[in-house]
């Protein structure tokens, strides 16, 4: 069930601001929208779209561009995730690990956390000084079936918790080596529980490999991984190097967290 039609459901939830705030996720899938596009896509009226959209102006979420007279999210959210993201534990016990990381190997180190919705959310990141890096910004979101950090997790999941993903995402094909039937990707986890570790190659970017780990807590639980990425060729220099200080970083930070 999509969130519209939950939040219907539920009788303590006010309809104006639902609205916001799927106004705001709207505002997140493009650079900028006018207020009858957003209006047709939130199926509501044009009057109430423009008083959504003029509220949220007033407290700094959105910004209007006047030469469009279209609106686009404003720095505010910066501002918030950043306070967000500092309140995260982890991040202030990763955050050593991934700098030791990126200074040894000059590659661009990320810590990520799988989210409600099955996307890998980028938490923080450390970048190299390679010129090829990951298409990543710390605070948005890509598929986990087809990135290091993603496969790392869902790895260490329980059997009713991985059965539970593959019924909800759809494996779709971003490069020649996406992993898209699920009896493969099962063996794939398989490997990757087995050895400790994983591989991206160049399943999410073409050009691109990733090497992840995950991070557990008390429970064993599998709560959030860390990973380098780079250039295929760089990466395939010093893989087992990598790799090895992958999964030391991930089970230093474990030990921190436990």
């Amino acid at each position: 069930m999509d969130k519209k039609n939950r939040s219907k459901k539920n009788v303590n939830v006010l309809q104006s601001v639902n609205n916001a705030f799927r106004a705001i996720e709207v505002l997140t899938e493009v650079e900028e929208i006018g207020v009858t596009h957003l209006s047709q896509k939130l199926g509501i009226g044009k009057s109430t779209a423009f008083r959504i959209l003029t509220t949220l102006e007033v407290w700094g979420y959105v910004k209007k561009n006047e030469d469009t007279s279209r609106y686009r999210l404003g720095m505010k959210f910066a501002d918030i995730g950043a306070i967000v993201l500092d309140r995260l534990e982890i991040v202030n016990y990763a955050r050593p690990y991934l700098e030791q990381l990126t200074s040894q190997f000059n590659e661009t180190s990320h810590l990520g956390i799988l989210e409600d919705n099955y996307n890998i959310r980028f938490i923080d990141k450390v970048r190299g000084t390679t010129m090829f890096s990951m298409k990543s910004l710390v605070g948005g979101t890509t598929p986990a079936y087809c990135t290091g950090m993603g496969k790392a997790i869902l790895a260490n999941l329980p059997s009713s918790r991985i059965e539970s993903y593959l019924q909800n995402v759809k494996l779709e094909r971003f490069t020649p080596n996406t992993i898209t039937d699920k009896d493969e990707f099962l063996e794939e986890l398989g490997y990757i529980r087995d050895r400790g570790y994983s591989i991206d190659n160049e399943e999410n970017e073409l050009g691109l490999t990733c090497y992840g780990a995950p991070i557990f807590d008390s429970s064993n639980t599998p709560i959030a991984a860390i990973s380098v990425s780079g250039s295929t060729p760089k990466m395939r220099e010093k893989k087992d190097e990598m790799i090895q200080g992958v999964i030391s970083a991930a089970r230093s930070i474990s030990q921190l967290i436990k």
